[in-house]
């Protein structure tokens, strides 16, 4: 009997997102942020992004923002930054240096939600069993998690 924890897995990949230099991403990259304070403390902001547009992609969410870029297949990567600056002047600010803590991207996304008429709600959970619970419910509805690990 094994000890390692096996979840499912989404039904799709992120959407792909294709860099200036020829490569192909899955979801956009926090390294191939534009502005230098973000790319040092933007992971909350890029996983937020990369989780509006699955949502947006796989769910059929017309929320505005990714709408109109998620149908570029692949996404380019000055759209999805576009994108993801757009985000930044809203809800999901990362503080310099800091970055968004758990509970800040949970409320920020869902700031976002409410304010684009998405049917969804994120939580931040501190213990680990109801959080695994909770990630293989939401995986197995096609559902991204984003599980943050860190100070």
């Amino acid at each position: 009997m094994s000890n390692h924890l096996q979840l499912p897995m989404l039904d799709h990949s992120l959407p792909e997102v294709s860099a200036p230099d020829g490569r192909h991403l899955y979801g956009g990259s926090q390294n191939l942020l534009p502005r230098k304070n973000i790319r040092d403390s933007g992971c909350g902001l890029i996983s937020s992004a990369n989780l509006l547009a699955y949502l947006t992609r796989f769910h059929g969410l017309r929320d505005g923002l990714f709408e109109r870029i998620i149908r570029l297949d692949p996404i380019p990567l000055a759209e999805f930054n576009r994108a993801c600056m757009h985000l930044c002047r809203g809800f999901l600010r990362p503080l310099p240096h800091v970055g968004m803590t758990g509970t800040g991207v949970a409320l920020g996304l869902n700031r976002e939600f409410r304010r684009r008429g998405i049917p969804y709600r994120a939580s931040w959970c501190f213990r680990a069993g109801p959080m695994w619970e909770r990630m293989e419910s939401m995986l197995r509805r096609d559902l991204p998690v984003i599980l943050a690990i860190g100070p």
